[in-house]
């Protein structure tokens, strides 16, 4: 046995690596390794390990592996995700459960090296301090993360969906969204209901006869990706349990009689099931992976290829996942190579160690679930209340215990809630202002990973807004917000909670009274809370409820807030000591003949804003994202009547902006030729074609918008961005076609009334479009323009 230390420049941490050999490795069997083990003295000052603590679906002793040691401001632990790390009667070990003859452990080589043990040094003793340092160095070998946001079908149909209904929601989705200014999802995933049980491995139904490749066109339609679950143990109905069977009898993998489901530590299924996932991702371009459910109870099925035994079943539970670790590393891999990124959501029965994210991106959370709800407090205490709110009280109780009971070292980050749910099938209501709480409630939990559990039918128009301005703030303040951490007690004893995340000085708090009475609350800004030690100087403007102007006082390290707080109230209060970006318009244009909508890129003090025309101060009316702005004209406008509109705006930082915005009217929303397309905001050309030409142009908008043919199919080119039609047409006549910028910046192309496709750059989206006269080609035979974008469903052919 040797031992080798590794330490890497600019590397927090440094690694330790065990060596085996032996003359008879057939022969020498290990049951555990003690990768670290340490007698802890009388003059130890600070440690800390995992506590015991309740199953959270595994085992009481599986569900508590893979967490770091603290001891006098180190940490310690090892690269991988499920050994043993624990202080037990002043003695620390890392221990990793083998169960098997050294030459099979190292694969056949001469020598088995282990996985690395860790050890690391933080700024001080202060457990805070520990933590922060150690989950530091866990982001830096964790899988880069961003901020992630999807729609899932799961709670919109369950196990009902079919290749029909997924269409239409992805399209209706899709619609709500883009239509209130959200950039495309990064992608629309399928959930359970497309797996053919009746058979004895992963196949397509009879519901979905071209499988996945229609959902996944669509999705790249919407200049999005494409996302699909697998449920890796069999799923959850009733039938999984007799598909683990099928599975065994055919020999493609095994039944777990334990857990009465699929073996997911079977040999034969790993290798399979990797096959399956990469032929899936080849075919259907997949970006995202919710795989639901691994291995609940270590099997004892001495025939799976996986040693059996141990101390409580570990050596199941290891070699499981050193083949599941290896399965992920493949599926990024094969991603890698095309230049694709990956995102891998590792969900049910999981032990939650950090270091399961040097190969997922996300991970749920164990201890919660898929929706709950909380009544009363855990001393029987009603707590009445709304449906938001005894679901708020459910999820956040369970990140107290994830973080605070079980001390789980675990970035919030990385979390996955199962939130936001509006679906169908989890039989909730929502008013508007419900689903505002709601959404910015859960923002600041702080998690990257936003899977939109939506159904459309429930939606009102405002809440479509509302979703984009939460989701707005969320992108704006992402930097903040992933540092998130508990504030008070948990909410199912009736106590005002929250969460506190700051980068440097600037922060971001909410508070929330889940119970049926008057609280109060108060927090210091210190580093407890995650304050910067000498931030000084600090605005605080109260995000919600609604509010017109910041604080008058300021705010340093140190100080107290103190809040007194209504029946179920949420306040989300946001600090910082730097200037806010300028207030800017980014649209003002008729809605109609008596309507101007003003958009603006911040919320809007509207009560303490001015909209006149000649002189005369005109009615205006928020709306539901806080930043756009209705003003009603004593009068209706005559066709191309040109306005100039006076404002003197605030938005709720302080910032001003005053200007003349000039308006034209356009009867119906359409513009003359001679007009062009001008301007940030969203626009429909609608044409026919007829003669299309293999190559050349078709129509030209100044030096900002064109479309033209190339090999025999139609570009669509708005600032650079451009959509490229799948459709040939060249040599066609009478084509139909629809060429519209959505208020999100996407570009879209319909071509005799179906989608064909879209483009999308977040760095020109939205972009100004110089006034210019439409010229058009020989090959247009008709073309109107509108102010507006075109949804699917206005689209005729």
């Amino acid at each position: 046995m040797k031992v080798i230390f590794e330490a890497r420049d600019s590397d927090p941490v440094i690694r330790k690596y065990v060596t085996i050999s032996s003359s008879a490795p057939k022969k020498l069997f290990i049951d555990y390794i003690d990768l670290e083990y340490f007698v802890l003295g009388a003059d130890i000052k600070m440690r800390f390990s995992r506590p015991d603590m309740e199953k959270a679906y595994l085992s009481q002793f599986q569900s508590a592996l893979g967490q770091p040691i603290y001891i006098n401001g180190m940490y310690f632990g090892c690269e991988f995700p499920t050994t043993d790390n624990n202080i037990v009667d002043n003695t620390a070990h890392i221990r990793y459960f083998a169960g098997k003859a050294l030459k099979e452990l190292s694969n056949g080589n001469e020598i088995y090296i282990s996985h690395p043990t860790i050890g690391g040094a933080a700024r001080s003793f202060d457990m805070e301090v520990v933590r922060a340092d150690f989950l530091e160095y866990i982001k830096g070998i964790a899988k880069p993360i961003y901020l992630r946001t999807q729609y899932n079908s799961w709670y919109d149909h369950m196990l009902d969906i079919t290749s029909e209904n997924i269409r239409d929601s992805f399209f209706e989705i899709e619609k709500g969204l883009s239509s209130a200014g959200v950039p495309p999802l990064n992608s629309y995933v399928v959930d359970d209901g497309w797996v053919d049980y009746d058979k004895d491995f992963w196949c397509f139904n009879d519901k979905f006869p071209n499988e996945l490749y229609e959902s996944s066109a669509l999705s790249k339609k919407f200049s999005s990706e494409f996302g699909l679950w697998l449920g890796p143990r069999g799923g959850y109905n009733l039938k999984t349990d007799k598909f683990g069977r099928r599975m065994e009898r055919s020999g493609k993998g095994g039944y777990n009689r334990q857990s009465r489901d699929v073996c997911v530590a079977d040999h034969r299924y790993t290798k399979n099931v990797l096959e399956f996932f990469l032929d899936c991702m080849e075919k259907f371009d997949i970006n995202y992976w919710k795989l639901d459910g691994f291995l609940l109870k270590s099997c004892k099925n001495r025939h799976h290829g996986h040693p059996v035994g141990g101390k409580h079943g570990m050596y199941c539970f290891t070699d499981c996942w050193e083949n599941w670790t290896d399965i992920f590393e493949k599926m990024h891999l094969l991603r890698e190579k095309e230049g694709k990124d990956l995102w891998i959501n590792q969900t049910s029965y999981c032990n939650a160690s950090p270091w399961h994210l040097m190969y997922s991106e996300s991970f749920w959370m164990q201890n919660s679930g898929d929706i709950g709800f909380i009544d009363k407090t855990t001393s029987g205490e009603k707590l009445c209340g709304s449906d938001i709110d005894r679901m708020l009280t459910y999820r956040d109780s369970k990140y107290f215990d994830f973080h605070r009971k079980r001390q789980y070292q675990f970035p919030l980050s990385n979390m996955y809630n199962h939130e936001p749910i509006y679906g169908n099938t989890a039989k909730i209501h929502m008013t508007d202002e419900e689903f505002r709480k709601y959404m910015y409630m859960i923002s600041t939990r702080g998690t990257a990973f936003w899977e939109l559990y939506y159904s459309f039918n429930l939606f009102t128009p405002d809440m479509w807004l509302i979703n984009a301005d939460v989701l707005s703030f969320i992108r704006e303040n992402f930097s903040i917000l992933r540092n998130s951490k508990l504030i008070g007690e948990s909410p199912d004893t009736g106590s005002v909670y929250g969460y506190s995340a700051w980068e440097n000085a600037n922060g971001i708090v909410s508070v929330r009274n889940p119970a049926n009475k008057k609280q109060s609350f108060s927090f210091i800004l210190d580093r407890i809370i995650g304050v910067v030690e000498g931030a000084e100087n600090m605005t605080c403007v109260t995000v919600l409820p609604y509010t017109e102007k910041p604080d008058e006082r300021k705010y340093s390290y140190g100080n107290t807030v103190s809040v007194d707080l209504e029946p179920h109230e949420i306040r989300i209060f946001k600090f910082t000591n730097e200037n806010t970006s300028p207030l800017k318009l980014t649209e003002a244009k008729f809605i109609d003949e008596k309507t101007v909508e003003f958009r603006f890129n911040s919320h809007i003090a509207v009560n303490v804003s001015t909209f006149t025309l000649g002189g005369v101060a005109l009615k205006k009316e928020l709306r539901a994202n806080y930043s756009d702005v209705r003003v009603y004209l004593p009068a209706e406008g005559e066709n191309l009547q040109k306005l100039d509109i006076d404002i003197d705006v605030k938005d709720i930082y302080g910032n001003v902006l005053s200007e003349k915005v000039p308006v034209t009217y356009f009867k119906n929303g359409c513009i003359p030729i001679s007009y062009g397309v001008s301007g940030r905001g969203d626009f429909a050309l609608r044409l026919t074609l007829s003669a299309v030409p293999t190559d050349g142009m078709i129509l030209l908008g100044g030096k900002d918008m064109s479309i033209f043919a190339a090999n025999g199919k139609l570009v669509f080119d708005v600032k650079g961005i451009k959509a490229k039609s799948d459709t040939i047409i060249a040599g066609k006549d009478n084509v139909k076609v629809y060429a519209l910028r959505e208020r999100n910046g996407m570009i879209k192309l319909y071509i005799d009334g179906k989608l064909d496709c879209s483009g999308y750059d977040v760095r020109n989206a939205g972009a100004d479009i110089a006034a210019d006269e439409i010229k058009c080609g020989a090959s247009v035979k008709n073309i109107e323009i509108f102010n507006r974008a075109f949804s699917f469903d206005e689209v005729k052919d």
